[in-house]
């Protein structure tokens, strides 16, 4: 396994956007409440809009992008649109006065979710499963999911770390972190075996969003989810 490089590249290449994902749950909150002095409700009335926009969305999506490669439009997409556009619409909304800074935070919020139905739609563990031969796959798959595990649990100090040095500073580390894992990965698709990147059902239902693969995640005003793929 410790030769397969390619599958350790795919593996290093998700821990950003690892983190990028617990930035709803770890930093939009104190952002939100904190930086951008907006009441706590408006939280609630963010994560709602996410929840409500993967349920009702998820399923046509995950639909319509089958017939793409799982590199272009898991990844590609996804951390193009979604984290490059979220890294920067809250720095602008916050030198924004009232109706624009909230429009702002919706914007982000909505790009946010975009990118969660892409990813859904396209999962990356199943790029993992086939970049491992049989007998070692679980291997593989326990490996790549310290990808998700180490971030989940270091993103509490590290994202709030950034956030009392910079809260623009924040955005724009995780947008050039996580779209140069996007970028990472078009480049890693040549070295990937054929099954792991073509396109067709990969299997993918209403029920492997948030993140695709990984992890239980609570909220502090929505109750906790699983996602696996």
């Amino acid at each position: 396994m410790a030769r397969n490089r390619p599958f350790l590249a795919l593996t290093l290449l998700n821990v950003p956007v690892a983190f990028g994902y617990m930035v709803l749950s770890v930093s939009l909150p104190v952002y939100v409440t904190q930086e951008l002095d907006q009441p706590s409700s408006l939280v609630g009335v963010l994560y709602a809009v996410n929840t409500v926009g993967i349920a009702v969305l998820q399923i046509p999506v995950t639909r319509l992008l089958t017939r793409y490669r799982r590199t272009r439009s898991g990844r590609a997409g996804r951390d193009g649109v979604r984290d490059v556009v979220r890294g920067g619409t809250p720095s602008w909304a916050s030198s924004r006065p009232g109706t624009a800074l909230v429009i702002g935070v919706f914007v982000a919020t909505a790009a946010f979710t975009v990118g969660e139905l892409m990813h859904g739609a396209r999962p990356p563990r199943a790029m993992v499963a086939s970049a491992g031969a049989g007998a070692t796959r679980g291997r593989h798959l326990a490996v790549y999911q310290l990808s998700w595990a180490v971030p989940t649990a270091l993103a509490p100090a590290v994202l709030t770390g950034l956030l009392t040095a910079s809260p623009t500073g924040m955005w724009l580390v995780l947008a050039t972190a996580v779209g140069g894992a996007a970028a990472g990965v078009l480049r890693l698709e040549p070295r990937l075996p054929r099954a792991a990147v073509a396109a067709g059902n990969a299997g993918a239902g209403a029920g492997q969003h948030r993140g695709g693969d990984h992890r239980c995640r609570s909220r502090p005003t929505r109750p906790a989810r699983c996602g696996d793929a």
